[in-house]
């Protein structure tokens, strides 16, 4: 497990119920050393009165979640590679983007809501060259 090796702030009070299992309270910080199949892990806390050792639950650990960019909002500037746009779609106001089936775009910023905000590639000689399209139009 990617977790073993680690050093981890605990999320979740664990008591412990016999001598083998280790007490921890929220904050306390975890050094990993083995992960058993059945949710508990063994590890080390050190604390004031030295190192403690034992068996603790794994949901006392923080989730494995891909933390977010430091940078809010996502950077403007577009990423390497371009996205095919899957079919036509008409713009219906002016904050959208009207894009042909086929049609290169690069993703500027994915919003939670199901749009995503694009910039053509071939650069159009009229019409708008960015604009927000439904994230269901482009092909990864």
């Amino acid at each position: 497990s990617d977790l073993v090796g680690g050093t981890y702030t605990v999320v979740r009070n664990h008591v412990a119920s016999d001598d083998s299992q280790l007490s921890l309270e929220s904050g306390d910080r975890v050094s990993v050393q083995q992960v058993a199949a059945h949710g508990w892990v063994y590890g080390s806390c050190a604390d004031g009165g030295g190192q403690r050792a034992g068996w603790f639950p794994s949901f006392c650990l923080p989730e494995e979640k891909k933390p977010p960019p430091q940078q809010t909002p996502p950077p403007m500037s577009p990423p390497a590679g371009a996205t095919r746009v899957a079919r036509d779609y008409e713009a219906s106001d002016p904050q959208q983007l009207s894009v042909k089936e086929g049609e290169l775009v690069y993703v500027r910023q994915r919003d939670e809501s199901g749009w995503t905000f694009v910039l053509r590639v071939s650069p159009q000689t009229h019409g708008q060259r960015e604009g927000w399209v439904p994230e269901w139009l482009l092909q990864d």
